[in-house]
């Protein structure tokens, strides 16, 4: 899918300088410009990091989080996963993206996915669009994350999502023609 073009203006900020020589420092490590940083901290500040708080989110360390996740029996894993997307992920997508589906809650995961610094992929082909995530959290992350996904695409009523997991990998699958609509 190609990006339309956008309408863009120019403006000018005042910035300290420290924080000028680290968004250089950051555009040479990446090889891309200091606008092409600026417009990523930008982005990233209104698609997720300045709303996600409203949303009730807050940072938690993975490691506190899969020590948790380790005391819970897989059963209880399960329940949280399916709590967590029966009762919260319709009011967070309403406050993050004003929308309850498909394509609001692939946005606003993707934009947590970026946010949290866990190693994703996307790739579309010619049928599906798949995520592979990596997260380094173990099998109750798993469970939990492949629960959750799965609770939620079953509430926005669809059926055809698949998955895979392992103790530190997920991948799910969205037919192409579940986005298309």
């Amino acid at each position: 899918m190609a990006k339309r073009a956008t309408d863009k203006e120019n403006i000018t900020f005042r910035l300290e300088k420290a924080t000028l020589e680290k968004i250089n420092f950051e555009a040479e490590q990446k090889g891309v410009s200091m606008n092409t940083i600026a417009h990523n901290i930008f982005s990233e500040y209104f698609d997720w990091n300045g709303c996600a708080p409203k949303a009730g989110m807050i940072p938690i360390h993975k490691t506190v989080l899969s020590m948790i996740f380790d005391k819970l029996s897989e059963r209880e894993v399960i329940e949280v996963a399916e709590f967590f997307a029966k009762v919260k992920v319709k009011d967070m997508l309403l406050v993050l993206r004003n929308s309850y589906n498909l394509e609001a809650f692939l946005d606003m995961f993707e934009a947590w996915l970026k946010s949290s610094s866990l190693s994703y992929t996307k790739n579309i082909n010619h049928d599906a669009q798949m995520y592979t995530i990596t997260h380094e959290m173990g099998n109750k992350w798993s469970v939990y994350m492949w629960h959750m996904l799965k609770t939620v695409f079953q509430n926005i009523g669809l059926e055809s999502v698949t998955f895979e997991k392992s103790d530190d990998i997920i991948t799910f699958k969205v037919p192409l023609l579940l986005l298309q609509h």
